[in-house]
């Protein structure tokens, strides 16, 4: 991506937040400009994260003794890194960026730069890798000095440690001075700690494979296929770039004293904020939003809303097809806990209510037969007025959930339907639209804010974004219930927080934000970057290449022996529910071959194993097989989570393959025509491989199937 189609975007940020951007190094300098050595580059290059930073940094790296272990500041902007590395890009990795972080330490603090952070930085890295690699890296380090970085670092860090790291950055050492202390901020700890935490356990890594129960880790991962945009996707280079520069440049502020901690994370949530109301139209004049870790943690904001408007009353909250939203969203809509952690990581009770005292009840309304197929829409409308009018009847306020794009595609109820119910009474009714997918045009959401309804987003599923990130925007209108919801807070503060609500929200005086985790705001970066860039092409431009995809892909599917495509469905015309790109969700059952030969669908457990599978390395699962198969085997490819559809008799798995935000903007930011043209090729040949993979596992699902290694869960 070239750097001047982004860098307005984060300038305008920092102006927003009140820091200095340190923006001038980004893509500024050409790689072999920054490491001349041929290999050290090419071994730099071969981590996705360090890959991502090198041009951002403004430091040189060089190639330096077996002894300069693991990087000496020579010079300043010059990283010296030990020759002992050089062929292992991980270690190699971590010693630079770690250097890094020593040079910006040293040039926004000068002499007075905090050691025990710069260690917990270093510790962080070190955490993160295998066991072989961590022994290259600290391999001709000081005994003490090892052994108190390979057992963690503790509130206290240990002197020698600290008289270490003063000897590699340059510095004196001068035990007990204050300025080489300070409290540890989440800032100063490298960008893949922040991206995974401030969630629940869905954020958690796994020290094996690196990433969380989604098949996404919190760091680039160019080496996978990508169309995972309904499920979750793994961070771009340029979002990981800029989040990190966005961290040293708080960190800086932070560090020098021109900004509290406080004062750090709430400018940056007001600034978030802002850009995500921005987006849809608004303004902070005529409506508000708040920041949540997902979109499951924005429905249960969204009850919060509901109960303050209620006034005592029971209240029913309508859902539309939940199993085709999100797998917390029935917890949550009932007001209990859909987790076992909350967003700080502490332990709670799943599925206890989060407030005892309230009465929340819940209505499903379907939005397909029990065989799986599309209800007609007259049906769904009018089984949702039925429920509401019954509900509405017995003395409930009611939240009414608009569907705009289900898991696969689909939108229900009809706006008309939900106009004719509020006209009846609106005063007993607050109405959420469930856009979280955010397959629906920016500025209708906007519209329906401003008439009145709460809207629930996320930045991680079409635009893209790093898993988690949520927001529930609201109307001005609602800025009446603020001190009922205030109050609920304090008795539920695992539940959100209002320094993540914009500033009309907050009671005097303003609530402490030091304790809560700057991840779900930096999720949203990367997000709203990708909107920015989507937005800028033309809606012709977007729909043609959209078309031009689907329609490859579905020809290759069709052919497929194994792949059964579900039936497509017109989306809806009226403009309140149009889509952004028709049918970017293309979902369909998976047939196996058994061991006798015949070919069968799977069912929902074999789906998620063959969705894990899909995400790694299985050649050694399927041999022999050929040269050709071996490389499609070895291929990692995210695609959609599975969905079962119908009911629990005729129940119908589907796998998706989707489309996001970040096609359009791989294809339509391309510099050229025939740029464009090839961007979209590749684009073609890697969902075809996509599903090449998914054959080729459906060919041999026998041998997958009776294989227990291949069908352990992950």
């Amino acid at each position: 991506m070239n750097p001047q189609k982004i860098l307005p975007f984060y300038r305008n940020l920092c102006a927003a937040i009140g820091i200095a951007s340190d923006a001038r190094h980004f893509g500024a300098a050409a790689r072999d400009t920054l490491v001349p050595h041929p290999l050290l580059r090419r071994s730099l290059e071969n981590d996705p994260a360090m890959d991502a930073i090198l041009t951002s940094g403004g430091a040189h790296y060089a190639l330096g003794s077996f002894q300069d272990a693991p990087f000496m500041l020579r010079a300043p902007g010059l990283i010296q890194l030990s020759s002992t590395l050089i062929f292992d890009p991980a270690a190699l990795s971590a010693a630079a960026r770690w250097g890094l972080e020593a040079h910006h330490a040293r040039e926004s603090s000068g002499e007075k730069l905090r050691l025990s952070r710069l260690a917990r930085y270093g510790r962080a890295l070190i955490d993160a890798l295998d066991d072989p690699s961590r022994e290259r890296l600290l391999a001709v380090t000081d005994p003490a000095v090892r052994a108190a970085l390979l057992n963690g670092i503790p509130d206290r860090i240990d002197d020698d440690v600290l008289r270490w790291l003063a000897r590699l950055v340059g510095v004196d050492y001068r035990p007990g001075e204050p300025d080489f202390v300070g409290e540890p901020t989440e800032l100063c700890y490298p960008m893949e700690h922040i991206l995974a935490s401030g969630g629940d356990s869905r954020l958690l890594i796994d020290r094996r494979t690196g990433s969380n129960r989604y098949g996404v880790p919190p760091r680039p991962r160019p080496e996978a296929v990508h169309f995972s945009s309904s499920t979750a996707s793994a961070i771009t280079d340029y979002g990981f770039s800029l989040c990190d520069l966005l961290r040293r440049d708080l960190l800086a502020a932070v560090s020098d004293g021109s900004l509290s901690e406080q004062d750090a994370r709430s400018r940056l949530a007001e600034a978030i904020g802002q850009r995500i109301l921005g987006l849809f139209g608004l303004n902070g004049s005529e409506s508000d939003v708040a920041i949540t870790p997902s979109g499951t943690d924005s429905e249960l904001l969204a009850v919060l809303v509901g109960l303050a408007g209620a006034g005592g009353k029971p209240l029913v909250n309508v859902l539309i097809a939940p199993d085709e939203s999100g797998t917390g969203v029935r917890a949550a809509a009932s007001g209990r806990w859909s987790n076992d952690t909350d967003a700080a990581g502490v332990r709670i009770s799943k599925g206890t209510a989060v407030w005892p005292d309230a009465r929340i009840a819940v209505r499903e309304i379907p939005i397909r037969d029990p065989r799986g197929r599309p209800l007609p829409a007259a049906a769904v409308n009018r089984r949702f007025l039925e429920t509401c009018r019954a509900c509405l009847a017995e003395g409930h306020h009611l939240l009414v959930h608009v569907l705009m794009s289900s898991k696969t595609d689909l939108y229900a109820p009809d706006f008309e339907a939900v106009t004719e119910l509020v006209a009846e009474r609106g005063e007993s009714i607050d109405v959420v639209v469930d856009a979280c997918q955010l397959r629906a045009n920016f500025q209708i959401l906007g519209e329906l804010v401003r008439k009145g309804c709460m809207v629930q987003v996320t930045g991680s599923k079409f635009l893209t974004g790093p898993p988690f990130s949520g927001a529930l925007l609201l109307p001005a209108s609602m800025r009446s219930r603020a001190p009922a919801i205030a109050d609920a807070l304090k008795r539920s503060p695992a539940v959100a927080a209002l320094a993540d609500w914009l500033a009309d929200w907050r009671p005097p005086p303003a609530p402490s934000a030091c304790h809560r985790s700057y991840g779900p705001l930096f999720r949203w970066l990367p997000a709203l970057i990708e909107a920015s860039l989507f937005l800028e092409l033309p809606e012709d431009f977007r729909l043609e290449i959209a078309s031009r995809f689907r329609d490859a892909l579905l020809a290759k599917m069709s052919a497929s022996r194994y792949l059964h495509p579900l039936t497509l469905v017109e989306p809806p015309t009226t403009e309140l529910a149009k889509v952004i790109a028709q049918h970017s969700i293309l979902s369909f059952a998976v047939l196996g071959k058994r061991d006798s030969g015949e070919l069968s669908p799977l069912n929902e457990a074999e789906c998620r194993h063959l969705f894990e599978l899909l995400n790694k390395d299985v050649a050694s699962l399927l041999q022999p097989i050929s040269a050709v198969e071996e490389a499609l085997a070895r291929q990692p490819v995210h695609i959609g989570q599975p969905v079962t559809l119908g009911s629990a008799e005729t129940p119908t798995t589907v796998l998706r393959l989707v489309l996001g935000a970040r096609f359009f903007t791989i294809v339509g930011q391309a510099d050229t025509e025939i740029a464009r043209e090839a961007a979209l090729e590749s684009e073609i040949a890697d969902a075809t491989r996509a599903i090449a993979k998914v054959e080729l596992l459906a060919s041999y699902w026998w041998r997958v199937a009776s294989n227990p290694d291949a069908m352990k869960p992950r």
